[in-house]
């Protein structure tokens, strides 16, 4: 269950769970003479005390970890050096049952469930998931997709970017669109499931992404993933080369895509290209 709170979540695993064998057993977390182990976090040395017992029953792998056989842990240590400390103690308290506070919103929520899935904590990584597809909206589309990326949560990385591609005009106009990396705007540039009304609105989209982070240009490469032969003659002559300064490369995209347009479709997939990409060329 995920409840927002109006400046945090709550989130708590599902009853069915939560009144497990495993959760009626959640007090023992809280047992000093049970926390045997020590987890040990970055180069900081920072370190809390946990039941070794309770994390073999959460995650396999922190089992294989603390039976030595994977790893640099001993019989009484878990090295967790890459992780943060905080996102730890809440995927235990999760695995236990208990309901934890997300203060950072849906940001928080996935890397929780990321640790979850590099853990196989199960449980958490499932209803974590379901949780954001509940959540997920072209508002929000931006920063799930972005984070999900590489998290192992494919169902919501595969969602996000469905709904990224088929409302990309409207995905455009949110705040969380100039925050995507080059990198994956490319992608859905790249991908011909891209629906727009118009390859003149992925210009300006671009562009707007282009020109908002650091003061000057960013991403100039994502100029050649856009099929400017598509565009409508006046636009290309008119509006799109004041978009960008002269540096930006955008006036040889558009002088070689109105020579294209000068000449039969039909024959465009012989013609070699200096400055469009091929992908330009298809309908």
């Amino acid at each position: 269950n995920l409840i927002y709170s109006g400046q945090a979540f709550e989130f708590q695993l599902r009853r069915e769970y939560t009144e497990s064998f495993l959760c009626k057993i959640r007090d023992l977390k809280e047992v000093d003479y049970l926390k045997d182990t020590t987890v040990q976090f970055g180069t900081q040395q920072r370190t809390e005390k946990a039941s070794g017992f309770l994390l073999s029953m959460l995650s396999p792998v922190w089992r294989t970890k603390l039976c030595g056989e994977i790893g640099t842990s001993d019989g009484r240590t878990l090295l967790m050096d890459a992780e943060d400390e905080t996102l730890f103690l809440k995927v235990v308290a999760l695995g236990c049952g208990e309901s934890v506070t997300m203060g950072e919103g849906l940001d928080e929520l996935i890397r929780l469930a990321r640790m979850a899935d590099l853990y196989q904590v199960e449980a958490i990584q499932g209803d974590v998931e379901e949780a954001l597809m509940d959540r997920l909206t072209v508002k929000s589309c931006g920063p799930i997709l972005t984070t999900a990326c590489g998290s192992g949560l494919m169902r919501l990385e595969r969602a996000s970017r469905e709904l990224a591609l088929r409302k990309f005009d409207l995905l455009a106009e949110c705040a969380g669109f100039v925050d995507l990396g080059e990198a994956l705007l490319g992608s859905l540039l790249d991908d011909d499931a891209l629906c727009s009304d118009s390859e003149e609105r992925v210009l300006e989209a671009v562009v707007r992404w282009m020109k908002t982070k650091g003061g000057g240009l960013r991403g100039e490469g994502l100029l050649r993933k856009i099929r400017f032969p598509l565009m409508a003659t006046a636009y290309l002559a008119d509006e799109a080369r004041e978009m960008l300064p002269e540096n930006a490369g955008l006036d040889e995209l558009v002088l070689e895509a109105c020579l294209l347009k000068h000449t039969g479709s039909h024959l465009w997939a012989g013609r070699r290209l200096r400055y469009l990409d091929a992908r330009a060329l298809l309908p």
